[in-house]
């Protein structure tokens, strides 16, 4: 369950950063909310917006390179 919930979180990092040129940078457990469905996770959702942790993006950034980055700083974190 952890690797699909770090996969819907990321997704969602990487849709903010495409849609709204902004990264959130404190993807930890305490900052996601999931949904559970039948013991799958069917949702993730950033739900920590502090001020430190979220940047300002170029559009040219790619959402494949965000997933990237966001999947392996989570993976140090997700524990």
């Amino acid at each position: 369950m952890r690797k699909q919930a770090i996969k819907l979180a990321c997704e969602e990092v990487a849709e903010e950063v495409i849609n709204l040129q902004m990264f959130h940078d404190d993807n930890n457990m305490d900052n996601v909310l999931v949904t559970v469905k039948n013991k799958q996770v069917v949702a993730a959702r950033i739900v920590d917006y502090g001020g430190e942790s979220v940047f300002h993006t170029k559009k040219s950034i790619s959402k494949e390179v965000v997933i990237a980055y966001c999947e392996k700083e989570a993976l140090q974190w997700w524990k």
